[in-house]
């Protein structure tokens, strides 16, 4: 074994102290750790007044005054959201911090790991649970004998707050992304306090690729995939592109008018330059091919990362006619027909990039993560059955995912986990694959254990869907609290629903949130 020095790898106590999450609507919020009192102390604004996180965020939602410059009201529901996470939970306290300058010893462990990201999958949009398409090659992955399926594995309800999730291990509220996508032409990308995953995988010895989907900034250098610690980066930066032409439209925020623009780009070194040459080329196979490249030129020796984000299954509904010809039995709904063959394409796509691996040899000893960004949107021909909602939501369409990681070497026996696995626990989990000793990163919890073997060295117990209007929610267990601000026509509701997702809804109360306790027992969140 081979002992090396590790660079601190989570942000600094005194760097934490001036996260700002900015979504463009509020002033900063500094976040301070574990205060004493939560439900006071929690937060200060720009003015340096203090604000409790809940009833910074909840309590004008619930039509409840407070005072702005103490942070006091009479309303239960911040003490409530501070009892239902726990102070030592998610939004109060940072445990298991490595200690500066920690050591670790490189072991017989995966050395090549693929990630490949799906965009807008349904949660019914494999043919497994969905006979009418077309997806051999996941399924052969999904259940071969050396591939453990994660049955309750949830992502953000967008994809900007879910890719900045599993590149900085932090829910987006803590990041500045919770509230929306980043559009074309704005002045936002991830905080630069947060080190990617690639940054650290690279002080590890790996090389980092990434191809296809970036959508977490790019009008400064510092944002670019490059900067972020990818040795080199192949695909487009927004989020809503062509297939064929690689090109986009946005509106103008200064002049309000309609602007177009190629978004394909090749980066290295923090210089990008724009990818003319592939007008025509369905960006699946674009994408495929590109990996297959970086691959072949890739040191058959050495470790790498490759963060594989495919367009589909995105809007635009555009696919070759050649894959429409794999879901005849959708022929009657047009957009479902249109989804199914970009599904048999980027299907396709995989077993070509799996088949690549094991010529070149490097199969057996990758990891390959097959995951979602987001639940799928039912209006352009997705299924989350029998799950309720879509993207955009934080009901379980539009946030649990299909999910499966296959590890030749690693994975002996074919498995379906249970336990619950939120995307920012991927940031920790992969480190854990490198054999750096970690139980938590950021927000997330080293579940390679659970996956490898079954055994969870540490278990998630609750995770946060969000905190945003239109909807907010929270999971303890099987239990999740869902607050909604605004009905679909955008008109104050204030709603609070309670579910057993274990069941059905157990509660759907109206008025005072204090009701909601007397659905546990004394200090159950203890």
């Amino acid at each position: 074994m081979t002992r090396k020095e590790f660079v601190e790898i989570n942000p600094s106590i005194d760097k934490l102290l001036k996260i700002q999450p900015l979504d463009g609507n509020r002033s900063a919020i500094i976040l301070t750790l574990a205060p004493e009192n939560p439900t006071k102390q929690g937060f200060v604004d720009s003015h340096g007044k203090p604000y409790d996180y809940a009833s910074r965020y909840f309590t004008p939602w619930a039509g409840i005054d407070e005072d702005p410059a103490t942070g006091s009201s009479q309303c239960t529901l911040a003490p409530f959201w501070a009892q239902m996470l726990n102070k030592n939970g998610p939004f109060y306290a940072y445990q298991g911090y490595p200690t500066r300058g920690a050591e670790f010893y490189l072991e017989l462990l995966p050395e090549k790991r693929v990630n490949i990201t799906a965009d807008d999958l349904g949660f019914n949009d494999v043919d497994w649970k969905d006979g009418r398409l077309y997806t051999p090659n996941l399924r052969k992955l999904a259940f071969h004998r050396n591939t453990v399926q994660l049955n309750n594995s949830y992502v953000n309800h967008l994809c900007t707050p879910t890719r900045a999730s599993l590149m900085t291990g932090y829910y987006p509220f803590r990041s500045g992304t919770q509230n929306r996508v980043f559009l074309p032409l704005e002045e936002r990308g991830v905080s630069l306090e947060f080190p990617f995953l690639p940054e650290n995988l690279r002080r590890l010895g790996y090389k980092n690729y990434m191809i296809g989907k970036w959508h977490l900034g790019y009008c400064k250098k510092e944002y670019l995939p490059t900067s972020r610690g990818f040795d080199s980066f192949y695909g487009f930066y927004g989020a809503r592109e062509g297939y064929f032409n690689h090109s986009a439209e946005t509106k103008d925020p200064k002049t309000k008018k309609i602007i177009s623009g190629l978004d394909l780009f090749n980066e290295v070194d923090g210089v990008s330059r724009p990818d003319f040459s592939k007008y025509g080329i369905y960006s699946t196979t674009l994408f495929a091919n590109e990996s297959i490249q970086v691959l072949k030129k890739h040191p058959k020796e050495s470790p790498f990362f490759m963060y594989l984000a495919f367009q589909s299954v995105h809007v635009p509904l555009e696919v070759p006619f050649y894959y429409e010809t794999f879901c005849e039995k959708l022929k009657n709904n047009r957009k479902r027909y249109v989804y199914c063959g970009m599904l048999a394409a980027m299907d396709e796509a995989i077993g070509q990039i799996i088949d690549y691996l094991k010529q070149l040899e490097m199969y057996e000893n990758t990891v390959i993560i097959f995951t979602s960004d987001n639940g799928g949107d039912t209006d352009a021909g997705a299924s989350n059955y029998p799950l309720r909602g879509k993207k955009g939501t934080v009901w379980e369409g539009g946030t649990k995912t299909n999910t499966f990681v296959h590890a030749p070497n690693f994975i002996k026996e074919h498995g379906v986990r249970e336990d619950l696995f939120h995307v920012v626990d991927w940031y920790a989990t992969i480190l854990g694959m490198t054999g750096y000793p970690t139980d938590v990163y950021g927000d997330g919890l080293n579940q390679w254990s659970m996956i490898q073997k079954g055994e969870s060295l540490v278990k998630r117990t609750r995770l946060v869907y969000n905190i945003y209007p239109p909807l907010a929610a929270v999971r303890q267990n099987n239990f999740k609290l869902v607050y909604e601000i605004f009905d679909v026509n955008l008109k104050y509701n204030g709603q609070i629903w309670l579910f057993d997702l274990a069941e059905k809804a157990i509660i759907n109360p109206n008025g005072n949130p204090e009701i909601l306790n007397g659905a546990f027992k004394s200090y159950w969140c203890e």
